[in-house]
């Protein structure tokens, strides 16, 4: 429900504020999403490293800017009876909610979106249709060269930070 919701708040252009909702019944954040600026970051994963997801709350706390969590499905077309992609919304669901309770604490906002095929393409897509993307955090496991040559705006590899860090 939640990703309808924040699916639909993206490709809407007319009515970027809007509700966040993680119950039905229950109204947890009203914000203007007009206004507020957005961190990109990406994982073709099913899940996000603690350390990007980490470093990426901090970031968006310290900014006061939004995330928006882009999962990618690098294979969505194999033939396995759809075996990947239900392992794929699985992990992503479980991650989601994880990050969705650390960021609640902080009371930063979150979105996701789940897209498949080339990673540069979905983020040069993404960046086309969220105008107010600051920059992007790359996960372990992304190429940062296709993500570099498809964005517009600056790319930082978390990981690689991490580890350069004595």
């Amino acid at each position: 429900m939640l990703y309808e919701k924040a699916f639909l708040l993206i490709r809407d252009k007319r009515n970027y504020r809007g509700v966040i909702q993680l119950d039905p019944d229950k109204v947890l954040v009203t914000r203007f999403f007009q206004d507020q600026p957005v961190i990109l970051v990406v994982t073709c994963n099913g899940h996000l490293t603690e350390s990007v997801m980490g470093y990426s709350l901090n970031v968006a706390g310290r900014l006061n800017h939004r995330l928006l969590v882009a999962y990618v499905n690098t294979m969505p077309f194999l033939w396995e009876g759809g075996f990947r992609s239900r392992r794929f919304a699985l992990a992503v669901k479980d991650n989601f909610s994880i990050m969705q309770e650390r960021s609640q604490k902080r009371g930063i906002i979150v979105n996701h979106i789940k897209e498949s095929g080339n990673i540069g393409r979905v983020v040069s897509r993404l960046c086309r249709i969220v105008k107010k993307i600051e920059f992007i955090i790359v996960d372990d496991g992304v190429s940062v060269e296709k993500v570099v040559s498809r964005a517009c705006v600056p790319v930082f590899n978390v990981d690689k930070l991490v580890k350069a860090k004595p």
